[in-house]
């Protein structure tokens, strides 16, 4: 049974069918000399904890592969096999096949999905071409290697993880978690240049390898910028204040009456305390069910009276704030937390109650 292809070689399809089952490797190791047709798919496998290399690769008629990687320019190199206008290679052979093979365990493909016999001319070829290659025997000559994989020995430490950032070169890297940096997530993110922490302050590492900063005592903030002028038992809040969650030395006073905006400010100032600042999600919903259940209304500490459409913070330490609900109108400059809503815009006249922050200070950590 014979089958024609426009501009192809003839292929017998039942002896194709036969050598497609027996091209196919499953051993681990290196293999030189490979040869493929165009119609049959390579099928490249190394082991457990192996990788492909392709060394070598060339999609040519009547040519042995090209000079290996180390011995050639990218892309560039000379043609082995006979001379003449009867030979042809893809100059980008090897680019092809690492592209698809390189770094992985297993990779498979079809030979002609992969090149084109236009690709693989000359020009002598060019001068004489008819139409059709049949009479050329064009074929992917493919050396390869498996070799263990570049990241069993590289080390990353805190939970790092290593992974390929080039599959040519086959370069390891490790891809940090939390605030762990450096080539292998070893530099102390309390050692980073600028240092994490404000002035007035002394950084450590918590659990999840997050750096966190404890304020000096008499100083309070997320700069570490307030003075705390009071004084309260060593290891607590100060009276009136609740710790939110326990063991967070973030300590919350909620006002018994309305004021404005500014009346608010000045009210937690007085407690040597400032108006409450949601940094993340998780105090925001941590304090928000205590909030929820006294289903009163409450000031925080942003406005965008600096920056219109992006709200800060009173102490201006942590950047924008996100909201969940937008309602800026007209003068609704300040961010109030409603039950229901979250965080929202008010005109800051409006009268709410307050909720001051304060922080446990270093010196008085239980």
């Amino acid at each position: 049974m014979i089958r024609k292809r426009s501009g192809k070689k003839t292929i017998t399809i039942l002896a194709r069918q036969q050598r497609l089952l027996e091209r196919h490797h499953g051993d681990s190791g290196s293999k030189e000399d490979d040869v493929f047709d165009d119609d049959e798919v390579v099928t490249l496998s190394c082991g457990e904890g192996e990788v492909i290399r392709v060394v070598n690769a060339n999609y040519g008629s009547q040519a042995k592969p090209r000079q290996p990687r180390k011995n050639r320019k990218h892309g560039k190199g000379g043609k082995g096999g006979k001379s003449g206008k009867d030979q042809c290679s893809d100059p980008q052979s090897l680019v092809k096949v690492e592209g698809e093979c390189n770094g992985k365990q297993t990779c498979e493909f079809t030979v002609s999905d992969l090149f084109n016999e236009d690709d693989c001319i000359n020009e002598e070829e060019l001068a004489v071409r008819s139409g059709s290659k049949s009479g050329n025997d064009i074929q992917l000559w493919l050396d390869y290697q498996c070799i263990p994989h570049p990241c069993v020995n590289y080390y990353c430490a805190h939970e790092g993880i290593c992974v390929l950032v080039d599959l040519i070169d086959l370069t390891p890297q490790c891809n940090c978690v939390n605030e762990w940096t450096g080539a292998h997530c070893d530099d102390n993110p309390c050692e980073a240049d600028p240092s994490p922490c404000p002035e007035k302050s002394m950084c450590s590492i918590n659990g999840d390898g997050s750096a966190s900063c404890c304020c000096d005592e008499g100083y309070t903030g997320d700069q570490c910028d307030v003075l705390v002028n009071c004084q309260w038992p060593m290891g607590t809040c100060p009276t009136g204040f609740t710790e939110i969650p326990a063991g967070s030395r973030n300590c919350y006073y909620t006002c018994d009456t309305e004021t404005g905006w500014l009346g608010a400010v000045f009210e937690c100032r007085a407690r040597d305390a400032y108006l409450w600042e949601p940094n993340t999600p998780t105090e925001l919903t941590d304090v928000g069910q205590i909030l929820d259940g006294e289903a009163d209304k409450y000031w925080t500490g942003a406005s965008d009276q600096t920056a219109e459409g992006a709200p800060t913070f009173e102490l201006g330490s942590l950047g924008v704030l996100t909201l969940s609900s937008d309602s800026n109108g007209v003068n609704s400059d300040c961010v109030a937390y409603e039950p229901g809503d979250d965080l929202i815009y008010r005109t800051c006249h409006t009268q709410r109650k307050c909720v001051c922050e304060i922080q446990i200070p270093c010196a008085k950590q239980n």
